[in-house]
């Protein structure tokens, strides 16, 4: 029995959690910002060699300031002595800010001006003690094969298997050297030219990362393949690669993931703006996570389309302003709409948890001779243990909560 999903619109339309939307912003710029690209490319300081291991670089216009690559940590003993200082205190204490306002300059630079800026990108490579410096976006160096990845998103993501070696084939995934999932996306203008990467940890530890130097407001785009007038946005790639997947027997939208809520809102101006596919929308469905974060970034997308700044792309730039059916999408699994399900990946592995259980179920009806039910008071004894035939098929019941 195919287990189906429902899709139904939002009407909480006022919840806003700005603690919660900041706090995951704030996350995100920890991760992805570091103390050496906030001194090379917001604050226009020139990098030498500090000493013999590559791992620390020193500012030519201050002596006493020194880069650990390695832990991202600056030392500047001038100012600070030997307290290390992260990249947000780094930020603060060069512009003789207080936390509350360093912070939220930093927060507006970095998700609004960070992504048109030339930048210098300063890689270090721990294995080589070894540090590179880029002018430009460069995608990390691909593994032999593919295989760990595409295990990892069939079998414990439950991506649709075609979908997933569609785009390695289209050059929009593949697995680097550590064997993370590296997604790709290219300049709306020139197509070979890629300009975004996030990656993915295929291991028991999370791990995601944006590939050093991506366009963040370019998102990731996935053209659906019949023509549509539709296009859902995610916060995402993994959660709009689900929905590609629990769609693709009668696949409705263009999928538009953003890298986190926090970008959401100026990854759609930028697709509004230079993505030539979106250009027939009418209608937009937001389905980003549920929890208060994902909904107060819905929110502010239909505000900013309420008040007409979601066609406003600078101060002097704007957009044709379009009239469009715009709506924050709630989801679940129809018959179990007590599960709470917080994106659109743990809603695709319950309903994947769902169908597997009654496949097996259908199996042991149609086979009964292979299958013994205990009952509560059969009794166990362990020298009486029977042995498994090559036709038994053991049936694992998994808690679906821990999905």
């Amino acid at each position: 029995m195919k287990e189906s999903i429902q899709l139904v619109q939002d009407n909480n339309d006022h919840v806003v959690n700005e603690k919660a939307f900041r706090k995951e912003n704030v996350e995100k710029l920890l991760s992805n910002l570091r103390c050496i690209d906030v001194a090379t490319n917001i604050l226009n300081l020139n990098m030498e060699r500090a000493r013999s291991n590559q791992r620390y670089l020193k500012a030519k216009e201050h002596s006493s300031m020194v880069f650990d690559l390695k832990s991202n940590r600056v030392f500047w003993n001038a100012r600070t002595g030997s307290q290390p200082l992260n990249v947000v205190d780094f930020y603060c204490e060069y512009n003789q800010f207080s936390k509350a306002e360093g912070l939220a300059k930093l927060l507006d630079f970095y998700y609004t001006k960070y992504d048109e800026i030339d930048k210098d990108i300063y890689l270090y490579d721990d294995e080589l003690e070894e540090t590179y410096r880029q002018k430009e976006f460069v995608l990390p160096i691909a593994n032999e094969n593919n295989q760990t990845v595409i295990d990892y998103l069939t079998h414990k993501r439950c991506l649709d298997k075609d979908l997933v070696e569609d785009l390695i084939n289209k050059h929009l995934l593949f697995e680097d050297t550590f064997h993370n999932a590296v997604f790709i996306s290219y300049d709306l203008e020139n197509k070979e030219k890629p300009v975004f990467g996030c990656r993915r940890g295929t291991g028991e530890t999370k791990f995601q990362l944006d590939v050093y130097g991506s366009n963040k407001q370019n998102g990731f785009f996935y053209k659906c393949p019949i023509p549509t007038d539709t296009l859902v946005v995610t916060e995402a790639v993994i959660d709009g690669l689900s929905y590609a997947t629990l769609t693709k027997d009668n696949p409705n939208a263009h999928i538009l993931a953003s890298s986190g809520c926090g970008c959401a809102l100026s990854t759609l101006k930028y697709n509004l703006k230079n993505n030539e596919e979106l250009k027939d929308i009418k209608k937009i469905r937001l389905m980003l996570d549920l929890d208060d974060a994902g909904k107060t970034a819905s929110n502010k997308i239909i505000e900013a389309y309420k008040n007409k700044s979601l066609f406003k792309i600078s101060e002097n730039e704007s957009i044709e302003e379009k009239a469009f059916d715009i709506k924050s999408v709630k989801f679940n699994l129809k018959g179990h709409e007590q599960l709470k399900i917080n994106d659109l990946n743990q809603l695709l592995q319950v309903k994947h948890y769902y169908e597997e259980n009654a496949r097996k179920r259908e199996i042991m009806k149609e086979h009964p001779e292979r299958y013994t039910v205990l009952k509560v008071h059969d009794s166990y004894d362990s020298k009486n243990e029977p042995v498994e035939n090559e036709q038994n098929e053991e049936i694992n019941e998994h808690d679906a909560q821990t999905l």
